[in-house]
């Protein structure tokens, strides 16, 4: 997440209809929590929109996206098995398209 938040969007164009996103897949936990607290808070002062899709419970993760109260950061725990038609459609009205209206209903 470092690496995407420090070397990704530096030169990316800047404006008012400019929407940066990162989207990351996870399958387990990470080994340094300190470095996704870090990794959040360079993503939340580039203005980039992340969201984590996890396929396993990761609370260190969640612990740093509740930090920023920013709205940016979205952490998705995938079910092993079910639907994922809900999930996704999440992820593309509060990531990809952003309708403040439609994501703050589902919270």
């Amino acid at each position: 997440m470092r690496f995407v938040a420090r070397n990704v969007f530096k030169r990316t164009l800047q404006g008012p209809n400019v929407r940066k996103i990162a989207v990351f897949f996870s399958n387990g936990p990470s080994a340094d929590a300190s470095a996704i607290n870090t990794a959040v808070l360079e993503l939340s002062a580039l203005d980039v929109a992340a969201t984590v899709i996890a396929f396993l419970d990761l609370p260190s993760i969640n612990r740093a996206f509740v930090v920023d109260d920013s709205g940016l950061f979205h952490v998705i725990n995938t079910p092993v098995e079910g639907d994922y038609k809900l999930l996704l459609k999440g992820l593309h009205l509060c990531t990809l398209c952003y309708e403040p209206l439609t994501c703050m209903a589902g919270k």
